[in-house]
């Protein structure tokens, strides 16, 4: 502490400099001092001229503010200023502070006597804490908390639990102990609450061992408080299983340490006191507890353990045989208890209609999450429809592509064939059989001289018909042609014309017919044009299905 006093000294200095030109560095720096030394922040917050901040710094001062005054338990007079810091945190979609600031909001509703509001708004806090990146169990803890004692107000035990057991885990993580003490004590009393007894006893003495096993003396007040409230909630274990001595002993020694301490003793703890010896019938020892519990009830104005007071005070002076002390006590006794009555007609009708107020504001705060849940799943129905009708229409624009692509194939071959049937008319290739069959059987008549020029001739005229053939058909797709040329140089005229036929998936039988020949020479063609295709690529299968791919 004495070692970082210089670095808070200068903090604090600065935070006197109005003309300190960036403010965003000395709030973050304030930010991180607000666990430590609160009121050191809160001096230096006060020295700072907000007029001269822009909106992010008004907004992070304001939470700061608010933050740095709940540290030092002083109660926020308004929440109009956290009102301005909500609404610039939300425009920014700063979700960590805007769930700080709503906490404070809450806890200034919760003061004011509106619970209902301050349960919507800490249930905002917590979705924004939750939802952003920052994993601040402290806060989240914090907020648990005050929403069990919201739920326990209303006498809506097992929403509390739920709320103070996450509260618990929360600060377990981070190893806070006095928050871990707090949780602890406020679960064991709904535990309590709830006739959990022994659930009770068992969180209680958790707390007790934890405070127990640090042996190290403390000054920090609320620690102790929160110890002799432990211990009082042990007592009234102790009493329910008639277990007086026990009682007895853990009641002494909670307010054994709030008087040593000088702390003011609440007057349920005498009351607790007061109960355990009336229990073990020694009335005589009460008294002095007595005379204790009403004055400190007196300044709480608790009139429910004012009169208790008194009606033990009249069982006591009716055991001493005083009857004028005990006439006074009695007088007392009826006058509170009118006075007490006609409050507690008006508090249980304010109680009735807060608790009406509350339940309405919870049914809507959970009617607008179950709306805007169904609105979600009925997006994400229709998200669903149109993604499905998005894939069947893929499904058939891709299917009617592939019957295009098909009848186009089909449309290119029935294209080559006519090209082929009207060469094939055109040339009249029949004509040449012809020729050389009258030409053989008449060689004998013809000179040989003549004879070998005519046959030459009419060879020259069957290669012009052959090529002028191959270009017709190959001139259609004459991309083909030049790849499988390129691919093998080697091929001959009479190959591409095959290959080109086949590439366009003609039937053999259809081949053999059109040239007039035999489906075996056909065959024999083929293979023979796959041995020469593989002697570039040796890997193929199957001749069709490799054409076709070229």
């Amino acid at each position: 502490m004495c070692k970082l006093f210089p670095f808070w000294f200068s903090l604090f200095l600065l935070g006197c400099d109005s003309s300190a030109p960036s403010f965003s560095t000395d709030l973050q720096q304030l930010d991180k001092l607000l666990s430590h030394v609160p009121k050191l922040v809160s001096d230096s917050l006060s020295r700072l001229d907000v007029s001269r901040m822009n909106k992010a710094d008004q907004a992070y001062f304001y939470l700061l503010e608010a933050s740095a005054k709940d540290k030092n338990y002083c109660k926020l007079s308004s929440d109009s200023t956290l009102r301005i810091a909500e609404t610039y945190f939300t425009q920014t979609n700063d979700r960590y502070n805007l769930g700080r600031t709503q906490y404070y909001i809450a806890r200034h509703l919760h003061n004011t006597n509106t619970p209902e509001d301050s349960y919507i708004i800490l249930k905002k806090a917590e979705n924004n804490i939750q939802e952003c990146q920052i994993k601040d169990n402290h806060l989240l803890g914090l907020i648990y908390s005050q929403l069990g004692v919201l739920q326990s107000r209303q006498n809506n035990y097992r929403e509390a639990q739920k709320y103070y057991e996450k509260s618990l885990s929360a600060f377990t993580k981070i190893q806070d102990t006095l928050s871990i003490l707090i949780s602890t004590k406020q679960l064991a009393w709904i535990y309590f609450s709830q006739e959990k007894y022994e659930q009770s006893k068992e969180v209680l003495q958790k707390g007790i061992d934890i405070i127990e096993q640090n042996k190290k003396p403390t000054n920090n007040l609320l620690l102790i408080k929160t110890h002799a409230s432990l211990l009082n909630g042990l007592n009234l274990y102790y009493q329910k299983i008639q277990n007086h001595d026990e009682a007895l002993k853990v009641s002494k020694q909670a307010i054994i340490q709030l008087e040593k301490e000088n702390i003011h003793v609440p007057s349920n703890y005498y009351s607790a006191l007061i109960t355990t010896y009336i229990e073990k019938h020694q009335i005589d020892s009460i008294y002095p507890y007595c005379q204790k519990m009403l004055t400190n009830s007196i300044k709480e104005n608790n009139l429910l353990n004012q009169l208790t007071v008194y009606k033990n005070l009249i069982d006591y002076e009716k055991t001493k045989g005083n009857y004028k002390p005990l006439s006074e006590y009695q007088e007392k006794y009826i006058e509170l208890k009118d006075t007490y009555n006609k409050q507690l007609k008006f508090n249980e009708i304010i109680k009735l209609e807060k608790r009406y107020n509350y339940s309405e504001k919870e049914r809507l705060y959970y009617k607008t999450k179950t709306k805007n849940l169904w609105l979600l799943i009925f997006m994400l129905i229709l998200i669903i429809i149109a993604s499905l009708i998005l894939l069947y229409s893929t499904w058939l624009q891709r299917k009617l592509k592939d019957k295009n692509l098909q009848l186009s194939e089909q449309i290119k071959k029935v294209e080559w064939g006519l090209v082929l049937s009207k060469e094939l008319i055109r040339d009249n290739s029949n004509q040449y059989i012809q020729l050389e069959k009258v030409l053989n059987r008449y060689a004998t008549l013809v000179p040989q001289q003549l004879f070998e020029e005519f046959r030459s001739l009419h060879h020259t005229q069957q290669i012009h018909y052959s090529e002028h053939l191959l270009f017709s058909l190959t001139n259609i797709n004459s991309e083909f042609s030049r790849r499988l040329k390129q691919k093998h140089p080697n091929l001959t005229s009479n190959d591409i014309l095959l290959a080109s036929m086949l590439h366009y998936q003609w039937e053999l039988d259809d081949i053999a017919h059109i040239f007039q020949t035999s489906l075996e020479a056909i065959q024999k063609r083929s293979v023979r044009l796959k041995t020469k295709l593989e002697r570039k690529e040796p890997d193929i299968k199957s001749l069709e299905k490799y054409l076709s791919k070229i």
